[in-house]
């Protein structure tokens, strides 16, 4: 399996930016949680918190609450998919929200892919396909794998480690005809 190097923010900026075809968009986190999508309260153990993380038990339905949370304009529940309750998106949740705003309309399709372990981790790596309508009411397309991972059950690992979470993405600009 192919892993990606954990550069969030320039995988993102390369991804994310609406300047021309051959740039890219950054990840962004908002403070608009006026639609925020309802998520699994968990209390974690380390800091003893009762605090809204999703948990789903599965890699797939993680990166949908990601996509649904981008879609309906949560930036916060978006950042929060991201490891280290958000900061392994290497953007602050101004950042992130900054960031994702530039998008007037998001929708994600997320391809299939396998869960493949390796050094007592698990990884799930589709490809995701982004599209919508900018704030400057260009169109734009991206595409790219999207790599989530998790703790394999090691003895003694934390909730926190045995949760999927985006570990990195490479979404990058396609031409839209």
């Amino acid at each position: 399996m192919k892993r990606l190097a954990l550069l969030p923010l320039l995988a993102l900026a390369a991804a994310c930016n609406p300047a021309g075809p051959d740039e890219t968009v950054p990840a962004a986190q908002g403070t608009d949680t006026q639609d925020a999508i309802p998520s699994k309260p968990v209390a974690l153990p380390e800091t003893g918190a009762d605090e809204r993380v999703s948990r789903p038990a599965e890699p797939q339905e993680v990166l949908r609450d990601w996509a649904d949370a981008l879609e309906s304009r949560d930036w916060v529940a978006a950042r929060a998919v991201w490891g280290e309750e958000g900061e392994q998106s290497g953007l602050s949740p101004k950042e992130f929200a900054t960031a994702w705003s530039k998008y007037k309309t998001i929708e994600i399709e997320i391809g299939e892919a396998e869960i493949e372990g390796a050094a007592g981790s698990l990884y799930y790596e589709p490809t995701v396909t982004m599209s919508g309508v900018l704030q400057t009411d260009e169109p734009y397309l991206m595409e790219g794998p999207v790599t989530l991972r998790r703790s394999n059950d090691v003895p003694g690992a934390s909730p926190q480690q045995l949760r999927w979470h985006i570990q990195s993405t490479d979404l990058r600009p396609r031409r839209v005809d």
